[in-house]
């Protein structure tokens, strides 16, 4: 059974400051993502984040965070890259964004 973790905002956090090779997708538009990037993210649309990521060929059990503005799109995504067998997948499940601009 492919599986994915759904965690919060905090708990992303906190992975990123534990574990020194997190990589954090944000799925969200271009747009979205230029009108309040998160540094070092890398930024994969939804809707061709499978396409670039051939680019960018991570091992598949690095820890992996996926962002984007509400929990949606990172569920989505979050099963796409179980599916191509990415093993260490994490979903925000709430806006990172909107939580690092309130801390």
């Amino acid at each position: 059974m492919l599986t994915y973790k759904t965690i919060t905002a905090s708990e992303a956090l906190e992975l990123v400051s534990n574990i020194h090779d997190t990589v954090i997708i944000d799925v969200r538009t271009r747009d979205e993502f230029n009108e309040t990037p998160i540094i070092g993210a890398f930024n994969f649309p939804l809707y061709e984040m499978l396409e670039l990521l051939e680019n960018h060929e991570f091992e598949p059990n690095r820890t992996i965070i996926v962002h984007c503005q509400s929990g949606h799109r990172s569920q989505i995504a979050a099963q796409a890259l179980t599916y191509v067998g990415y093993t260490n997948i994490n979903a925000v499940s709430e806006d990172l964004v909107a939580f690092l601009y309130k801390s």
